[in-house]
């Protein structure tokens, strides 16, 4: 499997996970602004804004391709992306709006749910912050 960018706005990248010459899921990330965390950097609140951190803005698999690891793979390049930003020009954590029937998955990899100041109401805010990020990609090294 390799990943390229296939779209470029500077705003945000677009990865591809490539089966030879068929797209088999993609992930795309942008940064941005948090809307407050708490002193450990592991959970968010609705506190002040906290700049600095990744965005998981939409990661998703073909049908007939999932549950054989691209979407981990996906997830695990998504954490490799936070830690390398945190390295460059910092980085708190990730962040994703999950789609209500998505939660389960992203809170296999730690992310838990955080209020949010507005009131769209078809997506669950997550987070996981950095340090967990760090830990878990050491476990799985």
């Amino acid at each position: 499997m390799r990943l390229e960018i296939i779209f470029e706005l500077k705003l945000a990248r677009t990865y591809v996970a490539a089966h030879g010459a068929r797209i088999v899921g993609y992930v795309t990330i942008t940064g941005g602004a948090l809307r407050g965390v708490d002193s450990r950097l592991e959970t968010a609140s609705t506190s002040p804004v906290i700049p600095s951190r990744a965005r998981l803005a939409r990661l998703a698999v073909q049908a007939d391709a999932q549950r054989k690891g691209i979407g981990e793979a996906l997830m695990r390049f998504t954490f490799e992306t936070a830690v390398s930003q945190s390295e460059r020009i910092g980085c708190i954590g990730v962040a994703v709006d999950s789609k209500v029937g998505a939660v389960r998955y992203y809170e296999r990899f730690g992310f838990k749910h955080f209020e949010r100041s507005d009131t769209r109401s078809d997506t669950i805010p997550m987070f996981l912050g950095l340090r967990i990020v760090e830990k878990a990609m050491s476990n799985r090294s």
